[in-house]
């Protein structure tokens, strides 16, 4: 057993000298080397923990992905059944409703919509029942035969399968739009008499937590504009995949163009309104305004979760065309030729309500429309670092 008081090193300023320790008990050979403290120990400052302790969160959640993925074979993409442009699911519409006729309709009461106003959110029961076997065919089918424009999204691991646009690519989905009462849902709600869509998004089997948020993919328009949706084909409850909201929020928090997260002591405070919650079941439509905050939440032990969602954004009638850039790219990634400030319309933001234009369904159906530009994901992309680099060199824009 080594000397331990001849090996201590006192925390002094001056650089000292520490005498050679004693030697071994167990033999008679004395230490090769001579320990010296050359300068103070230094702490690691407030920033230096912070960073580390960030690091090892981000640790923790992927290694948490990481555990649900494995646990699961349904938590890979089938990258040898991509499949690419339209595609036309083998599965029979709901009884009664056929391609080419109005949409079907579904009145809401007076306290729904004073509860939207109220809450600027909505869960309506029961509204798609008889869609849900539809839809639901639709999703696997979807999930099945992966578009590659979900490749890219979907092997990170927050979702099982998540597509943007799908309603570009998927029949079954336009076909929902087109045919089922969202968009009278939608119209009512917006109080609007026209119904578009801007952006769609196809989740299925959440894998990460979402922190207090509002919504910024919402496409190429202002968030007052528009309602966000869930077309819901699981039972899901909060904690497991069910979102959850702060009530009034829509009123109380305004968050700059391209903001997405909210301070979080806000909510924990309750000055942004009251947390509420649902139980949602299939067949259940979940509608929001753009400005809603809200979270979601997935188990911590890593179980996987079984939800799939048609979700989407729907516009009111005059909303006009908002140039994305940065963070909300990916809500204006289709090529299509708007100037900012122009009314939104045209196929690529096709209207649903009070029915879909026969043009605009041409011209999806015909393979005329380009979900995604690569070119202007990454000119938007890089958009703002070189404004900031003109800016700092005192150039002109």
């Amino acid at each position: 057993s080594a000397n331990t008081d001849a090996m201590h090193i006192p925390a002094t300023l001056a650089p000292r000298r520490v005498a050679p320790a004693t030697a071994c008990s167990h033999c008679s050979r004395e230490p090769p080397f001579e320990l010296r403290l050359l300068r103070p120990p230094r702490w690691p400052s407030c920033a230096s923990l912070a960073a580390g302790l960030a690091a090892t969160r981000r640790l923790r959640r992927r290694l948490q992905k990481l555990r649900r993925q494995s646990k699961t074979t349904e938590s890979s993409l089938n990258l040898f059944a991509v499949q690419f442009g339209l595609q036309d699911p083998p599965v029979p519409l709901p009884s009664g409703v056929a391609r080419g006729t109005a949409p079907q309709r579904l009145p809401l009461s007076d306290a729904q919509l004073e509860d939207f106003d109220r809450d600027g959110v909505l869960l309506i029961k029961g509204a798609l029942n008889s869609w849900v076997e539809f839809l639901s065919a639709v999703v696997d089918f979807q999930v099945d035969h992966p578009n590659s424009l979900a490749v890219a999204a979907s092997v990170r691991g927050d979702y099982r399968y998540i597509q943007l646009n799908s309603w570009m690519t998927n029949s079954g989905i336009w076909d929902a739009l087109c045919l089922s009462p969202l968009g009278h849902v939608f119209a009512q709600l917006a109080k609007t008499d026209e119904v578009r869509i801007s952006t769609d998004n196809l989740l299925v089997n959440p894998g990460e937590s979402l922190s207090w948020h509002q919504d910024n993919q919402i496409g190429p328009v202002d968030i007052d504009d528009v309602l966000r949706f869930w077309a819901c084909l699981d039972s899901c409850r909060p904690g497991s995949g069910a979102p959850e909201f702060v009530a009034g929020s829509h009123r109380k928090v305004s968050l700059e163009r391209d903001v997405a997260f909210v301070d979080q002591r806000e909510v924990e405070r309750g000055s942004a309104g009251h947390v509420i919650s649902f139980d949602i079941e299939p067949g259940d439509l979940l509608v929001w305004h753009g400005r809603a905050v809200h979270c979601l939440r997935v188990p911590r032990d890593g179980r996987s979760v079984q939800r799939r969602v048609v979700g989407g954004t729907a516009v009111r009638q005059g909303a006009r065309y908002w140039r994305r850039t940065g963070a909300g790219v990916m809500g204006d990634a289709s090529a299509h030729d708007l100037q900012q400030g122009e009314v939104l319309g045209g196929p690529y933001f096709p209207r649903i309500y009070p029915a879909c234009l026969e043009s605009e369904a041409k011209a999806r159906l015909s393979g005329q429309l380009t979900p995604r530009s690569p070119l202007k994901v990454f000119e938007r992309k890089l958009e703002p670092f070189l404004t900031d680099v003109r800016k700092n060199l005192g150039l002109s824009s």
